[in-house]
């Protein structure tokens, strides 16, 4: 009991401070990505590379997208024309409420009137998780598809316009993410646990949840909205009283909003533990620093250091590269 109390007042203090057509498949290239988890270990020290820590000034953009039956969630570098580009894809059935484990997904890649290109990964690298590396051969603004084929269907999920940069300098020079706030519940945890979301849209009538997705707080009753793949807010709500073991909410939300439902027992340990190992590593380590952990890879240019966050050991062209695991990092 003493720990929902307090995860509740720590996600209070949260909500005060925040108060389609298918593509032709004719002309493409089509290659395919051989990327696949062995199953082992993927210890520093077993591969013998080395890791360092410091100061990078690496930029990642994050992509959150619900289509019609999938999430994705996908992490990757900002993008220079000609350099292979990982893509860190999550991969979620929002119908079943798991990871994909199986099966290929297709990235199509478009740029203007331009030959689309075709990138196949064939597995999953772990449950839910892809790892293709994408090369654009031009600078510009593409449009970016994922081709997912499940029981005889294909689900299509567009991303939003993907900029590709002509040189690292044009990536120096870039802005960087705008960062989302709100309490980190990673996919790992979310596939541990029933975690479903609705759609909240204005004007269809009345807007009822299960009286166990509203939380109790000091500036009142309280939902969580999904607002990024690894990302929920907490948000102060107007409802009306109980009945039948659903809660009608009147107001609070906006137009698109995805309504945690189920798993909100979850999110509030993640945001206790949360709150703790922020407190914690802002003693150790100064306000706003973040542990890391760089890495050394191969590319055209030679070896590249890539700064990653928050994870935990993939495979990267046959040899492993980690992130430091830790809960409290806010995605940037």
């Amino acid at each position: 009991m003493s720990l929902v109390l307090m995860s509740c007042a720590v996600v209070v203090n949260l909500a005060h401070s925040q108060q389609s057509e298918a593509p032709s498949n004719d002309g493409w290239e089509i290659e395919v990505s051989e990327d696949s988890d062995h199953g082992h270990s993927h210890g520093e020290d077993a591969h013998g590379h080395e890791h360092g820590h410091g100061d990078s000034n690496e930029k990642t953009a994050a992509v959150t997208v619900w289509g019609d039956r999938f999430e994705i969630f996908l992490e990757h570098p900002y993008i220079v024309a000609g350099e292979p580009t990982p893509f860190i894809t999550h991969v979620t059935d929002l119908q079943e409420l798991v990871p994909r484990t199986e099966g290929q997904i297709e990235f199509v890649l478009r740029l203007g009137t331009d030959l689309p290109i075709g990138r196949v990964a064939k597995t999953p690298v772990r449950d839910g998780i892809y790892i293709p590396e994408l090369t654009f051969p031009k600078a510009g603004t593409w449009d970016i598809s994922i081709l997912i084929p499940l029981d005889g269907e294909e689900h299509i999920v567009k991303l939003p316009p993907t900029e590709v940069y002509a040189t690292e300098g044009g990536v120096a020079e870039a802005p960087e993410q705008e960062e989302i706030q709100g309490i980190t519940f990673l996919k790992e945890q979310q596939w541990k646990f029933p975690f479903e979301t609705v759609e909240f849209k204005s004007g269809s009538g009345d807007f009822s949840v299960p009286e166990q997705a509203v939380v109790k707080g000091e500036s009142g009753p309280m939902v969580f909205v999904h607002v990024a793949g690894e990302t929920v807010q907490p948000r102060v709500v107007e409802t009306e009283e109980p009945k039948d073991g659903r809660i009608v909410i009147l107001s609070g939300l906006q137009d698109g909003d995805r309504v945690v439902v189920r798993g909100t027992d979850a999110i509030l340990v993640s945001a206790e533990s949360d709150w703790w190992s922020r407190t914690r590593g802002t003693r150790r380590r100064g306000r706003g620093s973040r542990p890391r952990t760089r890495c050394e890879r191969r590319s055209r240019g030679g070896s590249r250091s890539r700064t990653w966050y928050r994870g935990q050991s993939l495979p990267w062209r046959g040899r492993p590269w980690s992130r430091t695991r830790s809960r409290w990092t806010w995605r940037g």
